[in-house]
């Protein structure tokens, strides 16, 4: 049994371990330090520039790593304890760490996805038909990887991400149809334990989620937010003038 503080530690490492295997899958690198993970390039779209690690990081940590950046930087405060506003970040979103209920078997049959062709069509399945490319095939090789697909009547329906970090498994851009949603997210976490010995799967969710996950089972660990800052809001800081973004 992993008592709540260390669950929600590994909740978060197991965040930033997708977010890095990801951003590292086109071309950008991953810092690992102490208190924060940043990517060395421009990540993907969806995913951030920084993830803090620890309640420990603080401002300065995130000040030095944003000051040459000339692009929009995001940010996720995986303790929801940075006062990033006081740099020009605009919170995008508040959210959730949760651990799922111990469900081994799922009402639904899955399978997981091996193929290029198959990765193609949960892509697009999951981004509701474009095809952004986000998800590379390398990743089908990455033994610590899985995507679910979730079937019916032949039709690829639901389907998720889930990936381990040492005793746990995360989920991750899970979709699904609306009246599916119970039923496919626990044959989602049934799927994690059918290939890893996990002790807990866990995940995330923003706010107005929450009361569907509270039904399944799932129970909070603890708050995040992720932020923005445009590029021109950190010109305008750092020379006191409105800069019109490009368009």
């Amino acid at each position: 049994m992993i008592n709540s503080s260390n669950l929600l530690a590994l909740a978060v490492q197991n965040n930033a371990d997708w977010c890095s295997v990801v951003c590292e899958s086109h071309g950008a690198a991953s810092i690992w330090e102490p208190t924060v993970w940043h990517c060395s390039g421009q990540p993907p779209m969806f995913y951030p520039d920084i993830i803090s690690l620890s309640p420990a990081c603080d401002l300065q940590t995130i000040a030095g790593k944003i000051e040459d950046m000339e692009r929009n930087i995001s940010i996720k405060d995986a303790y929801d304890s940075l006062d990033l506003p006081s740099l020009g970040f605009n919170r995008l979103f508040r959210a959730h760490w949760l651990v799922a209920p111990p469900v081994t078997s799922g009402p639904l049959a899955f399978r997981f996805v091996s193929t290029d062709d198959e990765l193609s069509r949960w892509q697009r399945a999951w981004n509701n038909g474009s095809d952004h490319n986000i998800f590379r095939t390398g990743l089908l090789k990455n033994p610590d990887v899985r995507f679910v697909a979730i079937y019916r009547q032949g039709e690829l329906s639901s389907g998720a991400i889930i990936n381990r970090t040492g005793p746990v498994a995360g989920i991750t851009n899970f979709f699904c149809n609306a009246q599916d949603f119970g039923s496919s997210y626990l044959t989602c976490i049934a799927a994690a334990r059918s290939v890893w010995p996990v002790s807990e799967v866990v995940t995330y969710e923003r706010e107005q989620n929450l009361d569907d996950f509270k039904a399944i089972g799932m129970k909070e660990l603890g708050a995040l937010s992720v932020y923005l800052r445009r590029i021109a809001t950190a010109r305008r800081q750092s020379t006191g003038r409105n800069i019109c973004p490009a368009r």
